[in-house]
């Protein structure tokens, strides 16, 4: 997996600073076999931050994540690491009000942590 470093610069992290890493990255997916048409319609509207066209919406993902750590927890796994990535999408939905979009929209979640 190809990761890409950001910096919180105030702005839309992708569609500044990394404009030419995300190029780079976008080739290395198009070239690879686990490349699909989605991942180019899907592209422009995250970069430019537009979550509203939703394929998941946040509010589904934390229903998910809630069913799966209870799930865990009956299971007595360890679920520390997921009680970090819920707590993510709680803020999300309740201080930047993103439960009706996209779950990519979570980006600016983290963003907004740091």
């Amino acid at each position: 997996m190809f990761l890409v470093r950001m910096r919180n610069t105030g702005r839309n992290p992708v569609s500044s600073y990394l404009a030419t890493n995300v190029e780079i990255f976008v080739k290395i997916r198009r070239d690879g076999a686990s490349h699909a048409s989605g991942f180019d319609r899907s592209l422009e509207p995250l970069t430019d931050g537009n979550y509203a066209d939703r394929n998941f919406p946040t509010k589904h993902l934390l229903k998910h994540t809630k069913l799966f750590q209870n799930e865990a927890i009956a299971s007595n796994f360890n679920t520390e690491s997921l009680q970090g990535v819920r707590l993510v999408i709680e803020r999300a939905i309740a201080e930047l009000n993103l439960a009706d979009v996209d779950y990519s929209s979570l980006v600016e979640a983290i963003r907004k942590s740091q």
